[in-house]
């Protein structure tokens, strides 16, 4: 049986925070949260609530993010039509990492994570413009992109609206949300960090359209749906 939280143990931290798609817990207390406020960056939540921004010098949207050695910021951007991989720093400067795929444009980028060996995993959600009008169980133009030193290629396709992604603790599988699809999925990791084996582990009901996920101590797999809360 699953842990049961009551909605009354939880309380807000921080606040005024704009489109939080993306929080990183830091084991020094802090939170980390993409934020939309401004021209986008990073908003820092201390652990008594107090808010400050690292407001990105070139404007962005950045929807998941990840945190790099030295204190760097991955932000993949969630444009109207454009997307990509950045990198900002504490000042707020940004310079890019990952602009395109297979020589075309990145569409609208969701996530980025940043695993033990340094490789990054990067979803596109979908390849349909606007991305709107792939909200729907037919979805199937969503995408995981494999950048290494090996440099950047797509090592899954045809997933429906893919979302937030996760690495077992031992590195042999990628966890990764299809919103639209309505499942989670699970991929053997190659040598290569190819991705095969693909193993649908929970399909969800109508009204329920999963989002972001996170692995815990005890391997077990927490998502939160949007539209049905």
């Amino acid at each position: 049986m699953g842990t049961k939280i009551e909605v009354d143990a939880l309380r807000a931290l921080g606040a005024g925070l704009a489109r939080t798609e993306c929080v990183l817990a830091h084991e020094s207390g802090l939170l980390f949260a993409a934020d939309w406020a401004g021209n986008g960056g990073v908003a820092i939540v201390s652990p008594q609530g107090d808010v400050r921004r690292i407001h990105a010098r070139d404007p962005l949207r950045p929807n998941g993010i990840a945190l790099e050695p030295g204190g760097t910021f991955l932000l993949t951007h969630l444009g109207a039509e454009a997307g990509g991989v950045y990198r900002m720093d504490a000042q707020g400067e940004v310079t890019p990492v990952l602009l395109e795929i297979d020589g075309k444009p990145l569409p609208p980028t969701n996530f980025v994570l940043r695993d033990a060996e340094g490789g990054l995993w990067i979803t596109v959600s979908t390849r349909v413009v606007p991305r709107a009008d792939d909200y729907r169980a037919s979805a199937a133009t969503g995408v995981v992109i494999r950048a290494d030193r090996r440099g950047a290629r797509i090592v899954a396709d045809g997933l429906g609206y893919t979302n937030e992604c996760a690495v077992s603790a031992d590195g042999a599988h990628l966890y990764v949300i299809e919103t639209f699809g309505r499942r989670l999925s699970r991929f053997r990791i190659g040598v290569d960090a190819s991705l095969g084996d693909k193993r649908t582990l929970v399909e969800f009901g109508a009204g329920t359209f999963p989002d972001g996920l996170a692995l815990d101590e005890m391997g077990g797999v927490w998502i939160v749906a949007i539209v049905s809360n």
